[in-house]
């Protein structure tokens, strides 16, 4: 069958179309990303304002157009931190459905990290042994304890990569990245997680940034490896580098700035979790919405509706 997902993130919003075979295989038809950074508003102001307000339901209907376009009646488009923190996130819900036609829900933290359990299984060869999860996203991290067939343990705290940017003073950047340090390292881990874990996955767009970055070749399953080491080492030289440094290697405009702290969380938590490298399989909430549509065949509706 053919679905589509829309995920409405703190730091963009993203466009998944893809057909999945009947063993939940995805073949991508078409990825579409709008850079609206909802968080810079509801972070700092608690609600969305309306330059990027209207931004959204722009980059809402080209979506709903490019369902309309493949042909795809099945989808889900979810929103995440952002609009569940803001004051007027009922106005986006609003708006989408008059403009795009599109039933845009809210779910919580919980939600969001089994959606992206879901398809990191469909990637990564995790057996009985549970794997430490780490789902990093503008406005919240997903720390998930999970093996093959079973989600243990799932945790949400507010400290995606765009919250933490509140933190980040260019003038004192080492004083600033031992607040991040210590807010991550407050984090609790999974007690199972404390004494040896199967692997360590980093999913999200900083994660698959990283992965760009150091042009990390994938294995046949399109998932990507990196060492604890190489981290630890790229964290060092995003520090002494300026955006505009950063921007020169390749980085997005809204990729540049949120990379850094994202990679600390990151590094923090695999260093907890005595892992020596993190599984980067390129997956996240979209794939595990569209898994999700094709398991259920779109409770949450279609493009008519």
């Amino acid at each position: 069958m053919r679905a589509a997902a829309i995920d409405v993130g703190s730091n963009a919003i993203r466009f998944l179309a893809a057909e999945v075979d009947e063993s939940g295989q995805l073949e991508s038809l078409l990825f579409d990303r709008a850079a609206v950074r909802l968080g810079r508003d509801v972070f700092e102001h608690g609600r969305i304002g309306d330059e990027l307000m209207d931004a959204a339901v722009d980059a809402l209907v080209r979506f709903r157009r490019r369902m309309d376009e493949l042909g795809i009646t099945q989808y889900r488009a979810v929103a995440t931190s952002a609009v569940r923190d803001s004051a007027n996130g009922t106005d986006l819900i609003a708006r989408t459905r008059r403009a795009a036609g599109i039933a845009l829900e809210v779910i919580d933290g919980t939600e969001e990290a089994e959606l992206v359990v879901r398809a990191v299984r469909a990637r990564v060869p995790m057996g009985r042994e549970p794997w430490l999860l780490v789902d990093i996203g503008g406005g919240s991290v997903e720390v998930t304890l999970a093996d093959a067939r079973r989600t243990l343990k799932t945790a949400s705290y507010p400290l995606g990569a765009v919250r933490l940017l509140e933190h980040y003073d260019a003038g004192d950047a080492a004083g600033a990245r031992r607040v991040i340090e210590a807010q991550v390292d407050a984090i609790p881990l999974p007690d199972e997680a404390g004494r040896a874990v199967g692997g360590f996955v980093a999913t999200g767009g900083n994660a698959d940034a990283l992965a760009d970055l150091l042009e990390l070749e994938p294995d046949d399953g399109a998932t990507a490896r990196l060492s604890l080491e190489s981290l630890c080492e790229t964290i060092e030289r995003l520090a002494a580098a300026s955006i505009e440094e950063r921007l020169s290697w390749g980085l997005r405009p809204d990729r540049a700035d949120v990379i850094l702290p994202a990679a600390i969380v990151y590094q923090r938590l695999c260093t907890r979790a005595r892992c020596d490298e993190l599984w980067i399989p390129r997956v996240g909430v979209r794939e595990g919405v569209i898994l999700d549509v094709a398991k259920h065949r779109s409770v949450a509706g279609t493009p008519d509706s």
